[in-house]
Order: structure tokens, then sequence, then C-alpha cells
């Protein structure tokens, strides 16, 4: 027996291409209800925010129902799944936190096939570190080399000893400024009251810090002493975070050029939408 189990709070397209993705040969699609999300304390985000835009399932069943996608749709509740959990079956399940927390209590001795498909943010997706297609690769000249030399000199400056970042700003091939990563109120404050992110994973929480990011610096010192940015480059020794990521793109500087580094949530997506073009210089030069 093939049946699809899914946490399904909305529906949008994802979740329309998930179903028609798991259709065939599927008996029957399962909605998660409110009373197994509750059993899991790593889930307590959904009870808190997710309750927001989450619709009933029973409203949800009726939707999918009106699509006609998949033969039965039913809403799973704790009996049902510890009943289900006994048997040897074959699940089709949407690869996210919530799924691999079920098929890990319950599902055991079924087989079960996550699907890879994006279908809203949660605990594993949002500190997974994205490749960055660069807009283009550039072969090194001596002026880029000579400012992306002075982003990552700047850089080791940094008192930040677990993550030193450089950026410099160019307009009309002059340099406007350049800074590192620096800790408020004072560069060494980590290392006397302690540093709130190494509580955190990377990725998660970013804006939970005692450091300004290089680039939200070089952004706020221009501001302040008038400097437009519109038409600017920026150079960093690492791929922006998505807070500065949305700093670059408002601000109007046109290309980001970055020396290594991956992204993380909507930062590279952020910067093509407002035609920033990403070039990586390349590491190995």
């Amino acid at each position: 027996m093939r049946i699809v189990i899914a946490y399904i709070p909305v529906m949008h397209q994802g979740y329309e291409k998930f179903l028609n993705e798991t259709s065939d040969n599927s008996e029957c699609l399962f909605l998660v209800g409110d009373d197994i999300v509750s059993q899991f304390s790593e889930l307590d985000y959904i009870s808190r925010k997710d309750c927001i835009r989450a619709i009933k399932p029973e409203t949800i069943k009726i939707m999918i129902k009106s699509l006609s996608i998949l033969k039965d749709v039913k809403i799973l509740n704790l009996r049902m799944m510890e009943r289900l959990g006994k048997d040897n079956l074959e699940l089709v399940m949407p690869d996210e936190d919530i799924s691999r927390l079920i098929a890990e209590k319950y599902f055991k001795k079924s087989r079960v096939c996550f699907k890879s498909v994006f279908l809203r943010w949660h605990s594993n997706n949002v500190e997974k570190k994205n490749k960055i297609p660069a807009s283009r690769m550039l072969d090194v000249s001596s002026f880029n080399r000579k400012v992306m030399g002075k982003a990552l000199e700047v850089g080791s400056k940094s008192w930040d000893w677990w993550r030193q970042v450089g950026a410099v700003i160019i307009k009309n091939k002059e340099l406007v400024l350049m800074t590192c990563n620096t800790h408020m109120l004072h560069p060494q404050l980590p290392y006397s009251l302690g540093d709130p992110r190494s509580i955190f994973k990377r990725g998660i929480n970013i804006g939970l810090s005692t450091s300004e990011h290089a680039e939200a610096l070089l952004i706020a010192e221009a501001a302040k002493k008038g400097i437009a940015l519109e038409g600017a480059e920026i150079y960093v020794s690492d791929f922006p975070c998505p807070p500065c990521a949305k700093m670059i793109a408002r601000a109007g500087l046109k290309r980001c050029y970055f020396f290594k580094g991956y992204g993380v949530l909507d930062g590279e997506e952020i910067l093509k939408k407002f035609n920033v073009e990403i070039v990586r210089i390349n590491p190995s030069v």
C-alpha cells in the first residue's frame, strides 16, 4: 500500500506540484492534523507562527479534494498514525522537518520516500548553504586583484576570531570606503561578555549579534557622510548574508564581487531581483 503523508498549512503552487508528482499509484493523501504537530517540542514554532497563516486541515481537505488529484484525502490523527505505523507501508512525504520527525517516530518499519520540493521555510532548509552561481566568472585583472586584496586585508583586521569579513566600495574606479565586521560597543566585547552568535548554528538568527557586518557598516557610513552609492560596486571577502544583500540592493549598488562563501535564505534572489550583478573572483587565482 502506497500512501502520501504531508503537513499542508496553506495551498500554493508548490503543494499542487508535490501532489501531482505523488498522485501516481498512491491510494490516499493523509493530511497531518494539529494534534500530531503538538507532539513534537521541536516544532513549537509551528504553533506560535504558522497558526497566523495556517488553514484548518478540514478546509485544506476540501480544497485538495476539489482538485481531484488523489483518489482520497483524509486527516491523519494520532490514533490513525499509530495504527498505520504497525503496517509495512510505502510512504511518500515532502522532505521537511515535520515529515522527518514523523517518519522517525512512527514509521520505522515503513519505506519512506522523501520528495525534495520547496514548500515552505522550515528548520532544515533555512540554514541550507546554497552554492552561488555567479552571473559570470571574472578573470582577475590587476585592478580587481588589488581591490579584492584590500577587502581580504581589511577583513583580517577584524577582532572577530571566528569570522573575519572585509568589504570595499568602489565608485568610478575610486575607493570610497572600506572596513571589516566589527563588534559594538567595543571590538573585543565578545571576549569579555561572550558572543550571542555562538548560541545559534550558522545561518540561524543572523540578526541576533553584537557585530556590525562589514557591508552594513559601509552603507551606514556612506549615508552619514552623504555619499550616494547608486551605481557603485562592492567587493566582499564573503558572500553577503540576506540582511546585507537587501541593503546592497536598496542602496543601488550595481555589482557585488565576492571571493568565497555561500548564500542562505533569499540573499542571492534579492540581489538578482534588483539587477545587482553577482561576480565571483576566482579564489584560485
